[in-house]
């Protein structure tokens, strides 16, 4: 997968395991992924994704794993599932709204309580 992760995700209410690993994601986390309520297993590692970790991430009450970490830099290669090679580069960071390339924000504080599921969480 090469573009960004649609607000409309949150109409897969019932979705408790999404698996987003090692694509070509870039763009921020949408907010509206904080209305998944049923969401067990969260892995978006292994892309480009940048900005805020939204906060309403931190309302997945029934979260037991997030996966975070290995976003990369501003430029990366992506190879589509036709073989084709897509070479990007984003000079400024994010194409959506500018910031760079990397995951920001608070994670080890008093939102994590909310997470009382959790049991694995990686961001590096």
């Amino acid at each position: 997968l090469i573009g960004t992760i649609p607000a409309e995700i949150n109409q897969l209410i019932t979705l408790e395991h999404m698996s987003l690993m090692g694509n070509c994601l870039y763009g921020s986390i949408p907010p509206e992924i904080g209305q998944l309520t049923s969401l067990k297993y969260l892995d978006l590692s292994n892309n480009a994704l940048g900005g805020q970790i939204p906060e309403k991430i931190f309302n997945l009450n029934s979260l037991e794993d997030l996966y975070l970490e290995s976003q990369k830099g501003n430029n990366w290669t992506c190879t589509r599932s036709n073989g084709e090679v897509v070479d990007v580069y984003f000079s400024q960071g994010d194409p959506e709204n500018g910031a760079n390339m990397g995951l920001e924000g608070k994670i080890l504080d008093d939102n994590v309580a909310n997470l009382s599921s959790l049991k694995n969480i990686m961001i590096h």
